[in-house]
């Protein structure tokens, strides 16, 4: 029988593996474009998702396009 990895075609592979569950902050404003201190700001204020390792926070790339579309659908294309 063979595993559900086995199934995956080798290109798909590289892409699995190329990215990260979890980025850093600043990895995170970098992706959005925006400042670290705004991003801090969303995670106080807007509830961008984070998961906490001791002091080390970290943000899931899932939760991270989650909470896009769902302020984009709450907001529109207003400004946070």
């Amino acid at each position: 029988m063979r595993s559900q990895k086995e199934n995956i075609p080798p290109e798909q592979k590289d892409e699995i593996v190329s990215q990260p569950l979890l980025i850093t902050i600043p990895e995170v404003a970098k992706c959005l474009q925006l400042g670290r201190t705004k991003v801090y700001e969303l995670i106080w204020r807007e509830h961008l998702p984070v998961q906490k390792f001791g002091r080390a926070v970290r943000v899931s790339l899932v939760e991270l396009q989650r909470w896009l579309e769902s302020v984009m659908n709450f907001m529109g294309n207003e400004p946070l």
